[in-house]
């Protein structure tokens, strides 16, 4: 496993060190401001981020048009990764609410990384039992 937690994503650390470098290689570091929308409720998922600092929320909308936060990710966590499980759309609205830095990966590229049985699968089916846990 990975040893360097500051400025990194949690989840990714907790992979062993030859998957987290090929994936990194996959990845590009992003910058993301306040209030940036990373996903617009039942947009397409093209990238998912693997936040390394800052906080992200996730908003469902009501019909009346309302919203309430439901979860939040930080560095703990990735965005995005419905993909494997539900879809190409998503569920809710991602909202920058503190300022950070993330790896960003194509959303094609993790389902192909996880496609088949690996740290990575195993690590991200864990992830979305602890999200869906949290979002209840």
């Amino acid at each position: 496993m990975s040893t360097k937690l500051n400025g990194q994503n949690l989840l990714l650390a907790r992979l062993p060190v030859s998957d987290y470098e090929r994936l990194v290689g996959r990845m590009r570091p992003v910058t993301l401001d306040f209030k940036q929308i990373l996903y617009k409720y039942r947009a397409p998922i093209e990238h998912v981020y693997f936040l390394t600092r800052g906080a992200a929320s996730a908003v469902t909308i009501m019909e009346n048009g309302s919203a309430i936060e439901v979860a939040t990710v930080g560095n703990e966590g990735v965005v995005g990764h419905s993909v494997l499980f539900s879809g190409n759309e998503s569920t809710n609205e991602i909202i920058m609410q503190v300022a950070g830095e993330g790896l960003r990966m194509d959303a094609h590229a993790l389902r192909e990384e996880a496609s088949q049985d690996s740290p990575l699968r195993r690590l991200l089916l864990r992830y979305n039992a602890a999200y869906s846990i949290q979002v209840s």
